[in-house]
């Protein structure tokens, strides 16, 4: 193993772990100052063991202490780090107890807590720094390190040409303190630059989880982001209206408006939205973004990048008719969800492999699925308890028969408690089966409830990303939407069940439970009317 070692430092850290997650990276990552020393073991980007040299923290497999130990690092202000590949990193923990951790989340949490608000400002605030500029898709980000409130938002207030730090206060009506802190940590990770400074090449390097970065691979980075800049700047002039030009693009100004289309504009749009939803949402994911399957990840990013800058801001204007509306934020959200699949090393190999076997996921099954579950409700009656076995279901080809088999028997019986470790076993062997998936996110629900709804829903949706059809996953999303008290949610995905296969007798139990519901609460409003 050949280790790549630097100085430890708070911004380097947190570009360091940035990277590791993102680029899927397996091996043991150690922080020293002075005798004391912390270890981390990480597999494809996770963490799955701690250890350290001090007294009182704990060590092991739990995600819980495995969550606060990849950020505990942040708390040295100096030292050094060291990150050795290994391949067999798994072997050094029992397969059974590897955790489900989503280390961006602990990550963002760490850096409020650890980056005091003076040293925060110091970076962003500082007079000569510029214009806030975005270089990557804010949208995936902000939503891994699980970014909530007014901040969630924060990428429709940053136009291609930039925006002023205190504009952006001004447009998030941020009242935590925290605009800095997420400001601190996009610029660090190399997902927004500041106009009137040069990017700090080093960290841009261990962002994208490259180790190696001796004096050469700083310098090549140097010249990259020159390149990336200039590239950044001719696009921009090039989406500028020329003058006295209508403009026909919905592009966001300095102050956070849109500019006004001309009633000729208006008038085309809607049409223009209907065919590029109806050409772009039926193709495969690449056809989506125009690209090739060979594509890079940056020339992904791009096409993301410039696509929802299209179509964000005509989902977003109220001239238009509410289909034109619902048209373009469709066609946002299947751009979010090819990035998220085609952005990420795993989800993409395994999506490039249904792909050649004909089995790709339908992007328009994902859309509708995503979009359906927005509304809120009122609760209700309770749906029928899902089949023991639910047919039409695809079995997962590539997971050992007999470890699947006990988990999908521990599922069937209720006790989630045992189901939960070999699922998770399984997630790690095989992360894009569907079956699985389904099951994962059907036990965390089951064992976590509301405390970790997001992380069921997100299995539940990856199942169906994979297997569009998958009985099992949308009858598990029913419930969830129907136990949430989303009765209006959960009634579409049983009608969207049942239009896959009208011959679903649990869909259709389901059905009639709803019409029962609507028959009594009907009965209930006469009765208070008299």
């Amino acid at each position: 193993m050949v280790a790549a070692t630097r100085k430890h430092g708070r911004q380097t850290y947190v570009a360091l772990l940035f990277g590791l997650h993102v680029a899927g990276r397996t091996g043991v990552l150690e922080v020293k100052r002075g005798r004391n020393w912390r270890r981390l073991w990480i597999a494809r980007g996770i963490p799955v063991r701690y250890r350290s040299s001090l007294d009182g923290e704990s060590h092991g497999s739990d995600p819980a202490v495995l969550e606060r130990a990849s950020v505990a690092a942040l708390g040295w202000p100096d030292g050094s780090w060291s990150f050795a590949e290994a391949d067999d990193v798994t072997s050094a923990v029992d397969p059974s107890l590897l955790p489900t951790v989503v280390p961006l989340r602990a990550l963002w949490s760490e850096v409020r807590n650890r980056i005091d608000m003076e040293e925060a400002a110091q970076l962003v605030s500082a007079p000569d720094a510029g214009d806030v500029q975005p270089l990557g898709a804010l949208d995936g980000v902000l939503t891994s390190f699980g970014i909530e409130g007014p901040l969630a938002g924060l990428s429709n207030y940053i136009p291609d040409d930039g925006c002023a730090v205190d504009e952006l206060f001004r447009k998030t009506q941020d009242k935590t303190g925290h605009l800095l802190h997420l400001l601190w940590l996009l610029e660090t990770i190399g997902m927004v630059r500041r106009s009137g400074r040069k990017a700090d090449s080093v960290l841009a390097l261990l962002a994208r989880g490259e180790l190696a970065g001796d004096e050469v691979d700083a310098d090549n980075e140097e010249k990259k982001l020159k390149k990336e800049e200039d590239a950044r700047k001719a696009r921009s002039r090039r989406s500028q209206p020329s003058t006295g030009a209508p403009k026909s693009r919905y592009i966001s100004t300095a102050s956070g408006r849109h500019t006004k289309p001309s009633t000729e504009t208006l008038a085309k749009l809607p049409s223009l939205l209907k065919t590029a939803r109806k050409h772009r949402i039926q193709k495969n994911f690449y056809e989506f973004f125009d690209l090739k399957p060979k594509a890079s990840r940056s020339e992904v990013e791009t096409a993301y990048r410039r696509l929802v800058q299209l179509w964000r801001g005509a989902a977003q204007t109220t001239e238009l008719p509410p289909e034109a509306r619902k048209d373009a934020h469709d066609l946002v959200q299947g751009a979010l969800i090819v990035w998220k699949t085609l952005s990420d090393p795993n989800h993409r190999a395994e999506y490039d492999k249904r792909l050649r076997q004909g089995r790709a996921p339908s992007l328009e099954s994902q859309v509708a699925v995503a979009t359906g579950a927005v509304a809120r409700s009122t609760p209700g009656s309770a749906l029928p308890r899902p089949p023991s076995a639910a047919a039409g279901t695809k079995p997962g080809n590539d997971v050992p028969k007999d470890k699947r088999g006990r988990a999908r028997k521990l599922v069937d019986k209720a006790d989630f408690v045992h189901a939960f470790p070999l699922l998770r076993e399984l997630r790690l062997e095989n992360p894009s089966d569907p079956d699985v998936l389904a099951d994962l996110g059907w036990t965390t629900w089951r064992i976590k409830g509301g405390e970790n709804a997001e992380s069921a829903n997100e299995f539940l949706q990856l199942a169906l990303t994979f297997d569009p059809t998958h009985n099992r996953a949308m009858q598990y999303l029913a419930r969830v939407a129907k136990e949430e008290g989303r009765d209006s949610d959960a009634k579409r995905m049983v009608e969207r069940l049942l239009a896959m296969d009208p011959g679903d007798e649990w869909a259709k139990r389901a059905l009639k439970s709803f019409a029962r519901a609507e028959a009594s609460t009907g009965r209930r409003g006469k009765k208070r009317g008299r």
